[in-house]
């Protein structure tokens, strides 16, 4: 079993029309497919946003339906001057940027407790796989540090230290908490995002304009990389 995550219709919308559906159901506030995707038995989940949506909805499919694997797909806005939009971010690590206990001394910003480090390990199969396929595609990828905060960032200067502080590739509202459960119950996890904007004072405009392309780049990734497994 390989389980989706996304946050929001309109990141769901295209995979969904490819998407053989067996059964569906709700659970908590959170909206389950099963069926099949790519030629291989899946279930898709529709989570909301932000860290603790995305958190509930990644534990409960986690207890469901077993997943061997769980790949969170969706936008980012992308951080520096190497990352543009379309292009696709493909997470080495998340991490949460907004999780702060680095008071205390031995903590780095953004290591949970807990943890050893504030980087939460992908999948290195997913990570292959993944930028073999947007290659195939012909889609400009980028591996890097994903980071994730309850916040929709629109200001250059808070993007300028987070690619500083973090060496943050993209930033979003989800993956780092779906990434912490996965860890926790040691599921292999991947990250694949399309950039929809960049990170700064132009992200809401670049943001709305992204809709109409976003589900066909979307869904002939997640399709292939989902072949390969």
């Amino acid at each position: 079993m390989i389980g989706i995550i996304c946050a929001m219709e309109e990141e769901i919308s295209g995979i969904k029309e490819s998407f053989i559906s067996i059964a569906e159901e709700k659970i908590s506030s959170n909206k389950f497919i099963k069926g099949e995707y790519a030629g291989k038995e899946c279930v898709l989940a529709l989570s909301g946003v932000g860290k603790v949506y995305a958190a509930m909805c990644a534990q409960t499919m986690i207890l469901r339906y077993e997943p061997e694997y769980i790949i969170n797909v969706g936008m980012a806005g992308g951080i520096g001057e190497k990352i543009n939009v379309n292009d696709i971010a493909i997470a080495t690590n998340v991490i949460q940027y907004d999780y702060d206990i680095s008071v205390f001394g031995d903590k780095k910003k953004g290591q949970i407790s807990g943890f050893a480090q504030r980087e939460i390990p992908c999948s290195s199969k997913l990570i292959n796989i993944m930028e073999k396929t947007s290659k195939e595609l012909n889609i400009r990828s980028h591996l890097g540090n994903v980071l994730t905060g309850d916040s929709f960032l629109c200001e250059q200067m808070q993007a300028r230290y987070l690619e500083r502080e973090f060496n943050g590739l993209a930033c979003e509202m989800e993956c780092g908490s779906i990434g912490q459960v996965c860890f926790i119950n040691k599921v292999e996890f991947g990250t694949l995002k399309v950039i929809s904007d960049k990170a700064d004072g132009s992200a809401a405009d670049d943001f709305e304009k992204f809709y109409v392309e976003y589900p066909q780049i979307i869904n002939k990734l997640v399709e292939k990389t989902i072949s390969k497994l």
